[in-house]
């Protein structure tokens, strides 16, 4: 079993790869352990986004923003979140 590390790397290469269905279920298994992993709760957000799903992206990169104010990458997705 991979640590909470090694987890966010694959789910950050599939994301990239394009395997946004992996990447999220990555995603969702790293915040099932940390619910507080702010780089997951931002990617799910993001993975969200991509599918439309604005009020799912909004929420998670909400949390994500909650969990840590200084990333300008969460807060950049926050507005491209609400349209």
């Amino acid at each position: 079993m991979l640590d909470v590390d090694e987890a966010f790397q694959l789910a950050l290469r599939r994301h990239q790869a394009g395997d946004s269905r992996r990447a999220a279920e990555i995603y969702r298994s790293i915040l099932h352990q940390q619910p507080n992993h702010a780089g997951a709760l931002h990617l799910l957000g993001v993975v969200h986004q991509e599918r439309g799903d604005l009020e799912q992206a909004a929420a998670c990169i909400g949390r994500a923003i909650a969990v840590d104010r200084a990333k300008a990458v969460y807060h950049n997705s926050a507005k491209a979140s609400v349209g």
